[in-house]
């Protein structure tokens, strides 16, 4: 069923309406340190998964950003309101936030997936976890079982970044699950 988002704590995600399921099965099985999240958008996302994580790694941090202000106060979230780009490279408050000690999971869902995925995939540690959002494997599986089917996004694809995950050494974690949410999950292995 197609759905273009649903309510979450008071504010709006942006995502699948069954994206909770396996988000909490990956936070579950990678048990991350910290969280970085471009691209909050309204927020609901970000509520949810602070809430899964205090199920499963209650200490660990969520820091999300977005260049827009954005209606969270929960004192759970770190919140930043910035860009991300520091000239043609990611900002280095990303790139330090992501290379912290224990496993990152940096879900890219701002306004240039592909080039935020590209840029971020060198900079993360064995074992963390790299995601996008509005993803699928080509245009002609976009078109043929998502679009009008269960998203009407498409803003990053696997030739988008097929070099930088073979470069990083980037192999997929819970695909099937993710694709059915249209996220991208990949796992650095070394």
């Amino acid at each position: 069923m197609i759905t273009g988002g649903f309510y979450y704590g008071g504010s709006r995600a942006a995502q699948h309406n069954d994206v909770r399921i396996p988000f909490e099965e990956l936070i579950d099985k990678i048990r991350p340190s910290q969280v970085i999240e471009l691209g909050t958008c309204d927020g609901g996302l970000t509520i949810l998964l602070r809430d899964i994580m205090d199920k499963f790694v209650p200490k660990s941090e969520l820091l999300t950003i977005d260049c827009n202000e954005c209606k969270i106060r929960d004192p759970r979230i770190t919140y930043r309101v910035m860009g991300f780009w520091d000239g043609n490279e990611m900002c280095q408050e990303i790139v330090d936030f992501v290379q912290r000690p224990g496993l990152t999971l940096v879900l890219v869902d701002g306004g240039d997936k592909p080039r935020e995925f590209q840029k971020l995939a060198p900079h993360i540690k064995p074992n963390d976890v790299i995601m996008a959002h509005d993803y699928a494997l080509d245009k002609d599986y976009f078109e043929l079982y998502i679009n009008g089917v269960i998203w009407n996004w498409h803003e990053i694809q696997e030739s988008d970044i097929a070099e930088v995950s073979k470069s990083c050494s980037l192999v997929p974690l819970m695909a099937e699950e993710f694709q059915r949410v249209v996220w991208v999950c990949k796992q650095r292995v070394v």
